[in-house]
């Protein structure tokens, strides 16, 4: 077989034709590429249609109205992870919001775009939340919602702020005007619906608190 001269040049420019083709993140030899090539799905000059960028969550239900004769005091958005979850001791806090001994009322929503679903949602309640567990007293499942783009997963509550304990404060309290923070505890998950090939972190996790 005759030897020819290739540059590193000619060659790179070739990993990166694959790579804008198949959208991936390879290094590639030069023994690799006829099968890289190959393994690339006809289909203009576009080649493989790239991942769809995470859509932004919807309002939640409602149009993010507060209930009624409450004031929206508060608000975080935890997008999910690589792997669907949306969990963690603390997902969340609303900071210094909540007026102690009042009742809050809190929505928690889990948006999963078309092709997601939901595998399982706890969100913790204001009282279970600062015991770092997900334990809610109040609202067990949640609320299967049709909204634009896909689903909601809502879970709404109310429940009286109560502190009485100078042990019971948490050094994000704002003690002085007696306004404490909620912390959120969550474990849950999202999974590809059949057929579906929506990124899995395009789930997020949208916790409210109204008083």
């Amino acid at each position: 077989m005759a030897k020819v001269l290739v540059t590193e040049a000619y060659l790179q420019a070739i990993a990166d034709a694959i790579r804008t083709k198949n959208g991936k993140a390879v290094r590639y030899r030069p023994g690799d590429m006829a099968t890289a090539i190959l393994a690339l799905e006809a289909g203009g000059a576009g080649g493989t249609t790239p991942p769809t960028p995470p859509p932004t969550p919807p309002t939640p239900p409602g149009g993010g109205d507060a209930p009624a004769g409450k004031t929206k005091v508060g608000s975080f958005t935890l997008r999910a992870k690589a792997d669907g979850s949306l969990s963690g001791y603390t997902a969340g806090k609303i900071m210094m919001a909540l007026p102690n001994h009042k009742t809050a009322a809190f929505r928690a929503v889990v948006f999963c775009p078309t092709g997601l679903e939901l595998v399982n949602m706890g969100v913790s309640d204001f009282q279970n939340g600062r015991a770092w567990t997900k334990a809610n007293a109040y609202v067990t499942s949640p609320t299967r919602v049709a909204v634009e783009g896909g689903t909601n997963y809502v879970m709404e509550w109310e429940e009286v702020i109560d502190v009485k304990e100078d042990g019971a404060y948490v050094y994000d309290d704002d003690k002085s005007n007696d306004k404490l923070t909620y912390y959120c505890c969550a474990e849950a998950s999202v999974r590809a619906a059949a057929g579906g090939s929506t990124a899995l972190d395009a789930a997020s996790l949208t916790v409210e608190a109204f008083v």
